[in-house]
C-alpha cells in the first residue's frame, strides 16, 4: 500500500514552501514523511588544453582541477546534510510522527520515480534554486515529474499555509471522475469548501457541461463537502486564474494532461499553462 509524503527540498526560496506543505499533508494524512534532497550529477566540462600549456603543466592542472572538483562535491554533500537534518528537526517539532531522510547522488526524477508504489503524493516547489527569480516559468523538473510519476504531486508557490478551501478544475473525463474518487476518499481536503468549476468554449451548451457538473456536484456533496458550482467561458489558464483570485481560492486541484472526451472542453491539453499562470499551491491528481 502506498503511503509515503515525499518532500523534494533544495536551497531555493521554495524549500520551506515545500517542506510546510509535506508537513501539512504528513499530518492530515497521519503518513510517513520522507525528505529528499538531489544532488544532481554534474556535468564535467570537456577541455582540450593541448597546445596551450606543457604537458607536465597541463597533468597537473587536470589534477588541480579534479581535486576542485571532490572539495565542491563534499561542500554540496555537506549542504544536503544539513538541509536535511534541519528539515527533520522541523517536521518533528510540528508532530510528524514518523520522518526519514533520503540524499543521493543523482537525477531528481530518477530518485522519484524509485520505489513509486510506496509513495502517495509528491511535494516540490514551483521552480528550484536555478530559477527560483523566473516568474511565470516552471522549473526544469517540474513538468518532467509530472509526466513521469504515476501518483499526485502538490506544487507550491514560494509560501504555504494549509488551504481553508480549493478549487476543483473538473474536465468532465473518466479520468476526473476517478479523481473524483480519489477526492472523496482520502482525508486530504475533507471538511474544505470545495469550488467545483468546469472551464467551456464560448460555443458550449448547457447539454454538453450540466449532467456531469452536476453528477460530480452530487457526489461532493453527499461526501460531506460544500460544494460551489461554476461554468467559466473562455481559456482555462486565464479563466482559473480569475476566478481563483476573485473567490481567495487558496489550492487549486486538476488533472494531469488529459484530454477531455468532450471537445468544448479545453483543460487538460493546458495543464502546463494553467501551472504556470498559478499564484496558488496546485494538487495535480492523476
Amino acid at each position: 500500500m502506498s503511503t509515503n509524503v515525499i518532500a523534494c527540498l533544495d536551497h531555493s526560496e521554495f524549500g520551506q514552501a515545500v517542506l510546510a506543505a509535506a508537513i501539512w499533508a504528513a499530518n492530515t494524512l497521519d503518513a510517513p514523511l520522507v525528505l529528499k534532497h538531489a544532488l544532481e550529477k554534474p556535468q564535467l566540462a570537456q577541455t582540450d588544453f593541448s597546445g596551450a600549456i606543457g604537458l607536465g603543466a597541463q597533468d597537473i592542472l587536470l589534477a588541480e582541477l579534479a581535486q576542485l572538483d571532490q572539495q565542491r562535491s563534499k561542500i554540496r554533500l555537506t549542504q544536503g546534510r544539513l538541509l536535511l537534518d534541519s528539515a527533520r528537526q522541523h517536521a518533528m517539532q510540528q508532530n510528524v510522527a514518523q520522518v526519514s531522510e533520503s540524499l543521493r547522488h543523482d537525477d531528481l526524477t530518477d530518485c522519484l520515480v524509485e520505489n513509486e508504489a510506496d509513495n502517495r503524493l509528491y511535494v516540490l516547489g514551483k521552480r528550484g534554486a536555478s530559477q527560483a527569480a523566473a516568474h511565470g516559468f516552471l522549473g526544469l523538473n517540474v513538468e518532467r515529474v509530472l509526466r513521469l510519476v504515476r501518483k499526485p504531486v502538490l506544487i507550491t508557490q514560494p509560501h504555504f499555509q494549509p488551504p481553508g478551501n480549493f478549487l476543483l478544475a473538473f474536465d468532465g473525463s473518466a479520468t476526473m471522475l476517478k479523481n473524483l474518487q480519489t477526492i472523496i476518499e482520502s482525508p486530504l481536503l475533507q471538511g474544505l469548501p470545495c469550488h467545483l468549476v468546469m472551464v467551456a468554449k464560448p460555443n458550449a451548451t448547457a447539454e454538453t457541461t450540466a449532467p456531469e457538473l452536476l453528477l460530480a456536484s452530487q457526489q461532493l456533496t453527499a461526501a460531506g463537502f460544500n460544494v460551489t458550482t461554476k461554468v467559466l467561458v473562455g481559456d482555462a489558464d486565464t479563466a482559473l486564474e480569475l476566478y481563483a483570485k476573485e473567490q481567495a481560492i487558496e489550492l487549486l486541484v486538476m488533472g494531469a494532461y488529459g484530454h477531455s472526451r468532450i471537445r468544448q472542453l479545453i483543460l487538460g491539453s493546458t495543464t502546463t499553462a494553467v501551472l504556470q499562470r498559478a499564484r496558488i499551491p496546485v494538487l495535480v491528481l492523476r
